[in-house]
């Protein structure tokens, strides 16, 4: 017979099943920082989204080199809404070509012209050797460039394509369903 001492010893060296307290609080924390940084992101999310839709912020895809090297075509740059009397020389900003209402451009300032009843600005492209033939005036500015995402934009082109819809689209959604499937699998061969 054994003695209380060895049956002791002998249920020491078992693997425990149980979790140690440290464990779990440690486990906690992290499963806390996971949704205070899932809630943080889908809060910017949102904000994003709703600057968006009420227009004082627009992200847009640069088209032509005219402002090489600062942005390159298929770059996407953030534009946001900007009291024009607080723009100043060497601003970037989008606005509205004279030439076409609906399309728009983006342009350094390089210089302010203003009097005491009319503000315009002077644009040139920092490839273009000289400044643009026109005038910039309040009303056709969109706002003032904030941010550059390189080369996403083609991304974005892309993912209006045929291709691009396989890609970014029934490519995830394949792998994500896979990914079930084999859960699914591998719970049922533990018999849960």
């Amino acid at each position: 017979m054994k003695s209380i001492q060895e049956i002791e010893i002998f249920v020491d060296s078992l693997p425990s099943s149980r979790i140690s307290p440290r464990t779990t609080k440690t486990r906690k924390r992290k499963q806390l920082w996971k949704t205070l940084t899932l809630i943080g992101i889908s809060l910017c999310a949102i904000l994003v989204v709703c600057m968006v839709l009420t227009g004082m912020l627009q992200i847009l895809v640069v088209l032509s080199g005219s402002m090489q090297p600062t942005l390159h075509a298929g770059d996407v740059i953030v534009t946001v809404e900007t009291p024009v009397h607080s723009l100043e020389v060497n601003d970037i900003i989008t606005y509205h070509s004279p030439d076409n209402i609906k399309s728009l451009m983006t342009h350094r300032i390089v210089n302010i012209i203003s009097d005491s009843q009319t503000l315009a600005f002077q644009t040139k492209g920092d490839a273009n050797e000289d400044p643009d033939q026109y005038v910039v005036s309040p009303k056709q500015i969109v706002g003032r460039m904030v941010f550059i995402i390189p080369y996403i934009g083609y991304i974005a082109s892309i993912s209006h394509s045929f291709i691009g819809f396989l890609l970014f689209v029934l490519t995830p959604g394949r792998v994500v369903i896979c990914a079930e499937v084999f859960s699914i699998i591998k719970k049922k061969e533990k018999g849960q």
